[in-house]
């Protein structure tokens, strides 16, 4: 059910995949996060590398399914799809001493863009167009940490 909402009086929806009209926030079919990581032995060295994938969604107006909009009055032509996105996420960890160590940390190594939808304003995103927790809405994050012990 979109967003939650649970009522015997709504016709049930499958909303996996659409965005807007009926179905309101983005919901991929398929989204994923795989992280592998590598230590040295000496443990002196740590580096991860992050994959995270959000799947393609259409406009609910070209579903084809009425309980969300999908009905051939309002099917469109132009803007009706977001493209799958890939990100890349890296982060190294170097122990400088046993009691002090670094990070470095690059979110969105390759700075995908995050894809932009015209006229978003008509499809329930709150204006927000595509939404920050799912699109680095802001390009490529990078940061630098440290650890100390005392």
């Amino acid at each position: 059910m979109p967003a939650g909402r649970i009522s015997p009086l709504q016709p049930k929806r499958n909303c996996a995949g659409y965005y807007g009209n009926g179905c309101g926030q983005l919901l991929p079919k398929w989204s994923h996060g795989l992280r592998t990581t590598y230590t040295t032995s000496d443990g002196i060295f740590s580096t991860s590398f992050n994959w995270r994938y959000v799947g393609s969604l259409t406009s609910a107006d070209n579903s084809g399914d009425p309980a969300i909009g999908g009905t051939p009055d309002r099917a469109r032509t132009t803007f009706y799809r977001i493209a799958p996105v890939n990100y890349f996420d890296l982060a190294l960890t170097f122990a400088v001493s046993r009691d002090f160590s670094l990070r470095l940390i690059a979110n969105n190594l390759l700075d995908k863009t995050p894809p932009i939808l015209a006229n978003s304003y008509d499809i329930s995103l709150a204006r927000s167009n595509t939404i920050p927790a799912r699109y680095d809405a802001l390009g490529r994050n990078l940061a630098v940490g440290a650890t100390v012990r005392f």
